[in-house]
C-alpha cells in the first residue's frame, strides 16, 4: 500500500470514528479518494484540509468555499414526523413543501411551494451543505414571515401518480457566486416552529476534478408521500403486510405505477464528506 494511501484510509478511519459512520460508509470513503489519487486529482496532505491557510494559497473552488464560515443552523430542531400506520407514516403536514425544478444553474429562477396546516406564517433558510470544517453547511440566504396557507392532497391519476399543482410561496434567483453543490431549504413554521425540509441541487458546467452525481431519482423512487403507499415500489394488487398493515412492495416493473417530483419528500443527500476531499468538485443530478 502507497504512503498516500495508508494517509487516506487512516483519515477516512478516523473520520467515521469521529461522525458514526458505518462500515459501509468507511469503504465507500476510501473507494472515493483512492481513485482520485489513482487519477492524480488530489494528494493525501488535501485530505486533511487547514482552516489556517489564507485563501490566496487554495488552489480551487471547493478550498475556497470550505474556507467560509460554517454553521449547524441547518439541522432540524423540532420536527413533527407522522408515525400514523399504515396512513400517513413519514409524513410533516404541519409544513412540507417541494422545489419548482430538482436541478438549477446560476441565474436561474427557483420557485418553492410550501403547505402550512394549520395556516401559518413560515421562515425559509437556505444552506449550501458541505464539510465547512465539520459544520455541515453555511448559510446562504434567509426568507422571513413568508404567508402560508393549506395546499390541497393531489387526487390520483393515471398509473398511480401523485402530482401536487400547488401555488409559488417563494420566488428567488441563483445568484452568480453560488457554488456548484446539494442546498436544503430549512421551513420553520412560525404558529409551532415545527420545520422541514425542502432540497435542490446547483449545477455548473465548468471544468473539475471529480463529478459527483446525486440519486435524486432513487429519492423519488423510495418517495410515497403523501401517504405510505405511491412510492414506485407500490402497487394497487399487493394489499397490505402483516404487519402493521403497511402496503407491500413490488420488485416487478411492469406492475407498478408512476412518481412526481411534484411533491414533498425528505430524503436527501449529505455531501459534505465529498467536500472534504478538497478537490475541484462539481455537483448533478442523475438525469
Amino acid at each position: 500500500m502507497s504512503k498516500d494511501l495508508k494517509a487516506v484510509f487512516h483519515f477516512w478511519k478516523r473520520f467515521a470514528c469521529q461522525n458514526g459512520l458505518n462500515r459501509r460508509d468507511l469503504i465507500k470513503g476510501v473507494a472515493a479518494a483512492s481513485l482520485g489519487l489513482a487519477a492524480g486529482t488530489f494528494g493525501a496532505p488535501q485530505l486533511y484540509g487547514n482552516s489556517n491557510v489564507s485563501k490566496s494559497k487554495l488552489r480551487n473552488r471547493i478550498q475556497l468555499e470550505n474556507a467560509e464560515r460554517g454553521t449547524r443552523d441547518w439541522l432540524l430542531t423540532k420536527t413533527d414526523i407522522n408515525d400514523i400506520e399504515p396512513v400517513a407514516l413519514w409524513r410533516s403536514p404541519r409544513i412540507e413543501g417541494y422545489c419548482s425544478e430538482t436541478s438549477v444553474s446560476a441565474g436561474d429562477t427557483i420557485k418553492v411551494m410550501v403547505s402550512t396546516n394549520p395556516v401559518s406564517e413560515f421562515s425559509l433558510e437556505i444552506y449550501r451543505t458541505g464539510y465547512y470544517g465539520g459544520t455541515g453547511g453555511r448559510f446562504m440566504k434567509r426568507f422571513d414571515s413568508m404567508p402560508g396557507k393549506t395546499q390541497p392532497d393531489p387526487p390520483i391519476g393515471e398509473n398511480r401518480l401523485r402530482e401536487c399543482k400547488w401555488e409559488p410561496s417563494v420566488e428567488f434567483e441563483i445568484p452568480d457566486d453560488w457554488l456548484s453543490g446539494v442546498y436544503l431549504g430549512k421551513l420553520t413554521a412560525k404558529e409551532e416552529g415545527v420545520q422541514s425540509y425542502v432540497i435542490f441541487i446547483v449545477r455548473d458546467d465548468r471544468p473539475c476534478d471529480l463529478l459527483f452525481q446525486c440519486s435524486d431519482m432513487t429519492w423519488q423512487a423510495y418517495n410515497s408521500w403523501p401517504t405510505n403507499e405511491w412510492s414506485l415500489y407500490h402497487n394497487d394488487e399487493n394489499g397490505y403486510t402483516g404487519y402493521k398493515k403497511r402496503k407491500k412492495w413490488s420488485t416487478n416493473a411492469n406492475d407498478t405505477g408512476w412518481v412526481s417530483f411534484d411533491r414533498p419528500y425528505a430524503n436527501f443527500c449529505m455531501d459534505h464528506l465529498i467536500d472534504r476531499l478538497n478537490s475541484d468538485i462539481r455537483i448533478r443530478r442523475a438525469i
